[in-house]
């Protein structure tokens, strides 16, 4: 039988039927393409299971009873008195009902005391589950957020990475910071104070069916039932139907939410603000140079190879201090060939002793190339190592002003401008060449010439 015909002979609906069948109760067949097929045992057992639900057993009653763990006489026995103790509580209930009515009192003139129902059946009220779906979201979406900062401190202020070379991985491990640290914490939160920060925002909170706070098992079962994110649109369709998430009716837990106000609305929105000027914040922190203050050659050169690697050049390209030409005051840094054209040459030299005071780029192209780009990312890197030496911690927050306005520079265009206490300018020497789309372009004669770039930074 297919499904449609044992809804029709049962009365239950599918959602039911599926229900009872990952609860046990009935192990149906399997056809070729994937449907299942019900037998005339699974028919008898659903009318059975009906019956008795009808009756009042519950689930793990009937799993007793269809296991044989319990006789089915002893538990009807055990329901019939009951249901003879409900009935005796609803004769009562039914007889204070009808006084009440009969005195036509309003509530508050009503007299519990005349009327005392003390050995009726207990009150117990739970909250009904909250069906909050966008507050939840953005509730999980703070959580998330609040989990990237120490991934991305580490990464960051620790490791050096670049976020916006390396975004890939700053993805990867932010995802995976997020799944550890939402396995560790929430369940303690969960445990402790019924809430995450994102759930406290927002006015949600997380109980027991009785109203109290989780304890450490349902909550780590609730986090790891949650953690199957696979189970997502599935969990989604369950909670626009029924208004429960998975991993909360497996331990029979309920979400329940303070009255939606504006101003949570307005705090989540501050919050998300600030994890965003946060992440920006540790972003640019990343690209601070190890050395502030009156810098050394040596610390000059830690700056601008740092620089470089955080811009992804190899190690083999960076400046080694060991074969560096010393003279007293005067340190040349031989750059070599950068990009890998024939013929093009750079050389850093710097001169003051103890503190640099000057620092000179010399580029050079040896006339045998016919373009010719302009080194905008060596003056960037240069000038950046440079102005770290102009002020303290708080002073790295303004290079990248620095890079924008040498950005602004027309390439290959003679300038000097001024930068704090530094004076920054460039020369060029280019006959024979035009500027075509930022690049010298060779338009002389047979014989290439060669071109000469120049770029300073000093203390004006």
């Amino acid at each position: 039988m297919t499904i449609r015909e044992i809804q029709a002979r049962t009365g239950l609906d599918r959602a039911t039927v599926y229900y009872y069948e990952r609860e046990g109760l009935i192990s149906p067949a399997r056809q070729a393409n994937g449907y299942r097929d019900y037998s005339d045992a699974d028919l008898t057992a659903l009318r059975r299971i009906r019956l008795l639900r009808q009756l009042g057993l519950s689930l793990e009653q009937l799993r007793a009873v269809q296991a044989g763990a319990e006789a089915l006489p002893d538990i009807l026995a055990g329901r019939l008195a009951e249901l003879e103790r409900q009935q005796t509580d609803n004769a009562r209930a039914l007889a204070v009902c009808r006084a009440i009515r009969e005195t036509g009192v309003a509530f508050d003139q009503l007299d519990p005391d005349a009327f005392d129902l003390a050995a009726g059946p207990a009150v117990r009220d739970v909250p009904r589950p909250a069906r909050c779906g966008a507050r939840r979201a953005l509730a999980r979406a703070l959580d998330a957020a609040l989990c990237t900062l120490p991934v991305t401190a580490l990464l960051t202020l620790a490791l050096h990475r670049n976020p916006l070379r390396e975004w890939p991985l700053f993805l990867a491990a932010e995802l995976a910071g997020v799944l550890l640290l939402t396995r560790l914490l929430e369940p303690w939160l969960l445990g402790r104070f019924g809430a995450t920060p994102g759930k406290a925002l927002l006015g949600l909170r997380v109980e027991d069916a009785g109203g109290g706070t989780l304890t450490g098992a349902q909550a780590a079962g609730r986090t790891g039932q949650l953690l199957r994110f696979w189970r997502w649109p599935r969990a989604l369709r369950q909670y626009r139907k029924a208004g429960l998430c998975p991993w909360d009716e497996a331990g029979s837990l309920l979400l329940t939410a303070r009255p939606a106000k504006a101003w949570r609305c307005g705090a989540a929105a501050l919050a998300l603000a600030v994890w965003l000027a946060a992440t920006g914040a540790l972003g640019i922190m990343a690209g601070f140079p190890p050395h502030t203050g009156l810098l050394t050659a040596r610390e000059f050169m830690e700056n601008y190879n740092f620089y470089a690697r955080f811009e992804g050049f190899p190690e083999d390209q960076l400046v080694p201090w060991d074969d560096l030409d010393e003279p007293t005051g005067r340190h040349l840094l031989s750059l070599g060939n950068r990009r890998g054209a024939v013929g093009e040459y750079a050389t850093i030299a710097l001169s003051g002793d103890p503190v640099v005071d000057n620092v000179y780029l010399l580029w050079v192209w040896e006339g045998d190339e016919f373009q010719v780009s302009w080194p905008l990312r060596e003056m960037q890197r240069i000038a950046r190592a440079m102005a770290a030496g102009e002020g303290g911690w708080t002073a790295l927050w303004r290079l990248p002003e620095l890079d924008a306005a040498l950005a602004q520079q027309p390439p290959f265009a003679e300038f000097e401008t001024d930068w704090g206490s530094l004076r920054l300018g460039a020369s060029v020497n280019a006959d024979g060449y035009t500027l075509r789309d930022g690049q010298l372009v060779y338009t002389g004669g047979v014989n290439f010439p060669d071109v000469f770039f120049s770029f300073m930074v000093w203390k004006g």
